[in-house]
């Protein structure tokens, strides 16, 4: 099938690969009645209540909102029609008579009303009437430029309209995305930063794709030479992090943080694993809550035991990707070097990595099921039946930990599918992994389906028992496709502007509060500085992601890098799809992509060595860079109790 030698049989492939979940997540947007998406529109704008009544699990309901437009007509005109979409539900009166129709059997259809038997001449009046009932009620009128929805419209709460307020633009101008900037916007200098910076950004970009050396490999044999500055740089980040564990509070971290400590202390007090209606958070995958369970009767009920193991898990995700990058390039030390500097110091690990949660364990779980995996693939070469049994096992703990594990499981067998057609294995080994993987962890997943319906329950199913509830209540098409809003703002306001700047954000700095003090005016600058320099490291990445693409296109399919691009996009995707359906700004979080911190390292260092072969001598440019950064996160992120 891809053996052929033609390029364009994988272009195909690829195509397919990515196209097939963009037609899901289109069929989920302009769809699904069940994601709360507000479809574009050029004849009118989605407008809601400026200050929308919702509290995260506090109400199951949002009260109705009331959407009203008065204006003047010289005479009743022969033709006057809109076009109605509300979520969800909706009646309309004009001059306070009530207009009939036929419902449409899904939010997301619109409803055409003939205003002509209705309009008078002078005043007349609109009055449509809008209900979530979970989600803030959302209005679009399409129509000419007198009736459209926009500021002109106004909205309340109370049905006698004594709360009449202007209405706004969703998610456009909500109160809670104001417009404060960031203190390097601020400086009167600001014009002249941007200018350099862009320039900067030019050449740099131009650098990388204009002119592309080929990678030299180092002639190092000296253990010390090869490794010394990874293994330098791991002392340091350990040492930053087993401080920060000592002195940083499990209580401050605000994620979830009670509902992940009643988890282990139920294991703990009953030694049996929880069903996901028994707590906030134990929809969740039990392994991590076991082991800490265990370290928690050990310890004489130490917490903070609980924590250093957490940071200890972290700490372990590196060493994960370290062997990674020994195995893609065993004789590229630079490379090897720039790739693991920029995961060592991820801001998202600093201030993930000290708190009590299954993220950061999931996160170095999957990360070994992704390095084990390809080094039995491709190093050792999947020849017998043990190999094939270690896979799966590893794969089941993964799932044990985190349901993203599924992610790297299908890379997996999409990879052994494709080995199988060209007769590379026998079905049998693809057998032996899916049964170890049943084996491993087939009795939660059949436990959920069983009780709910569904193997992947979360709390934010109803079904789970408990409501989830927070702004904005949905998303538009700008949300995914805009990027910038990060560089000009504070940076907490990222989550609430796209998808992308919220992860880049979340990313490259903590953009939630939980680690670091976010009304500190130095905290402020320090932070925006390192979102404008973390440019350099995620323009790598993309690099180097493009040229994986590239190299299984032109080159070899069956190479590591099929299952670091597959897992890549699946993980993003599905990262989309996650918040489409649960549309608040909680959910925009980097730190789902800690399984994925050996791939980005691997594609850092494509990046980056790629920069600096075709610098030659001017790659000190790179490595002031990347210390200026590094220097800026180590001064953010050792945690003085603040």
């Amino acid at each position: 099938m891809l053996d052929n030698g033609l390029p364009k049989n994988r272009i195909l492939f690829a195509a397919s690969f990515i196209c097939l979940p963009l037609v899901y997540l289109s069929y989920q947007a302009f769809v699904s009645s069940q994601i709360e998406f507000l479809r574009p529109s050029l004849r009118g704008k989605w407008i809601t209540h400026p200050n929308p009544p919702i509290d995260f699990q506090q109400s199951s309901t949002c009260p109705d909102a009331i959407f009203y437009r008065d204006f003047q007509l010289e005479k009743p005109p022969k033709k006057e029609e809109i076009r109605v979409t509300a979520m969800r539900g909706f009646w309309i009166q004009v001059n306070k008579k009530n207009i009939s129709f036929d419902s449409p059997g899904s939010w997301k259809s619109s409803i055409l009303i003939n205003l002509v038997p209705y309009l008078k001449s002078g005043q007349n009046t609109i009055r449509i009437q809008v209900s979530g009932p979970k989600n803030p009620p959302a209005l679009l009128v399409e129509g000419n430029k007198l009736l459209r929805s926009g500021k002109n419209w106004k909205v309340a709460l109370n049905p006698d309209l004594s709360d009449l307020s202007t209405a706004s633009i969703a998610l456009q101008d909500e109160h809670y995305l104001n417009d404060k900037p960031n203190p390097i916007r601020q400086s009167i200098f600001f014009t002249f930063y941007l200018i350099g910076f862009l320039v900067y950004s030019a050449l740099g970009v131009g650098v990388l794709l204009i002119r592309p050396n080929k990678t030299k490999f180092d002639q190092d044999t000296n253990l010390w030479k090869k490794h010394g500055f990874c293994f330098l740089l791991f002392l340091a980040v350990a040492t930053i992090q087993l401080h920060n564990v000592y002195t940083y509070s499990h209580t401050r971290s605000h994620f979830d943080w009670q509902g992940h400590v009643d988890y282990i202390q139920y294991i703990a007090n009953h030694w049996k694993i929880p069903i996901a209606t028994d707590g906030w958070e134990m929809f969740q995958p039990p392994l991590y809550y076991l082991i800490s369970a265990v370290i928690l009767k050990f310890s004489g009920g130490s917490l903070k035991a609980v924590q250093i193991f957490t940071t200890l898990a972290g700490l372990g995700n590196l060493l994960f990707s370290w062997f990674l990058l020994c195995q893609i390039f065993p004789r590229q030390t630079r490379k090897r070097n720039l790739g693991f500097s920029v995961i060592a110091m991820l801001p998202m690990g600093f201030y993930m990595n000290s708190m009590i949660s299954n993220e950061i364990f999931s996160g170095s779980m999957i990360s070994g099921t992704i390095v084990l995996s390809i080094y039995l693939l491709f190093k050792k070469r999947l020849t017998g039946h043990k190999a094939s049994i270690l896979i799966g096992l590893v794969c089941g703990l993964g799932l044990l930990s985190k349901y993203t594990a599924l992610f790297v499981l299908l890379s997996l067998l999409l990879l052994l599918g494709l080995q199988l057609l060209t007769r590379q294995v026998t079905w049998k080994r693809i057998v032996t992994i899916i049964c170890m993987v049943s084996l491993t962890c087939g009795w939660l997943y059949g436990r959920n389906i069983a009780r709910f319906g569904d193997p992947f329950i979360g709390n934010w199913d109803e079904a789970s028992g408990f409501h989830y509830e927070q702004p904005p209540g949905y998303r538009n098409i700008q949300f995914y496709t805009q990027f910038g809003s990060v560089f000009y703002h504070l940076p907490i306001r990222s989550r609430w502007v796209s998808f992308w700047d919220g992860k880049y954000g979340s990313m490259w700095t903590d953009t939630h509060g939980t680690f670091l003090n976010l009304s500190n005016p130095t905290t402020q600058l320090f932070g925006s500085l390192s979102l404008w320099l973390a440019l350099l490291p995620t323009l790598a990445i993309v690099f180097g992601f493009g040229h994986a693409i590239k190299f299984l296109i032109q080159h070899e399919w069956n190479h590591p890098y099929f299952v670091m691009v597959t897992t890549s996009v699946l993980t993003v995707l599905s990262l989309i799809s996650f918040t489409m359906e649960i549309p608040t700004y909680s959910t925009i979080k980097a730190f789902f992509f800690l399984s994925m911190t050996p791939i980005i390292g691997v594609f850092a260092a494509v990046g980056l060595e790629q920069l600096c072969l075709n610098l030659g001598k001017l790659r000190w440019i790179v490595y002031i860079h990347l210390s200026t950064f590094y220097g800026i996160v180590s001064y953010l992120f050792w945690y003085r109790g603040t």
